[in-house]
């Protein structure tokens, strides 16, 4: 729980020496909206009356991008991928683990579980909507349509 502090104490301060240090976790959360397929904002509960919203970027999982999509394939598992999210996220009790500082607007990276134990990263790859984070991105691969004009 000190580190947590610590932790939340030195994003506030901007402080990077200890922000290099995940949180474990886990640490109780409510999903309050899904950006797109894997980032979400939550209120996490960081201790007694105490919460901090923000962005969380879902750690080991890349779905399709909803701006700029490069195919309209892309585009539609896009869709589907937040549609998912947004459905797996429906009523849960959810955790954070593995809390680390993202590098865009002070977002975080964080595993999502259930209480049930479901991964929302593991079950958007199992559901073909979303690839390991850092593998090749097949979304417009078999296709030859172009993106969508906007």
């Amino acid at each position: 729980m000190i580190r947590m502090l610590t932790l939340i104490g030195c994003a506030f301060a901007g402080s990077p020496a200890i922000a290099a240090e995940p949180v474990p976790g886990p640490v109780p959360a409510e999903a309050l909206r899904v950006v797109d397929g894997d980032t979400i904002e939550v209120r996490a509960h960081v201790w007694p009356g105490h919460f901090v919203e923000t962005r969380v970027r879902l750690a080991g999982v890349d779905t399709p991008e909803r701006r700029g999509p490069e195919c309209e394939a892309e585009r539609r598992l896009a869709e589907a991928a937040t549609l998912f999210t947004t459905q797996w996220l429906d009523g849960a009790s959810i955790a954070l683990e593995a809390v680390e500082l993202g590098s865009f607007a002070g977002r975080v990276i964080a595993r999502v579980r259930r209480e049930d134990g479901a991964s929302l990263s593991e079950d958007l790859i199992g559901a073909g909507l979303g690839a390991p984070y850092g593998a090749p991105t097949p979304w417009c691969a078999h296709t030859a349509e172009p993106a969508p004009s906007r």
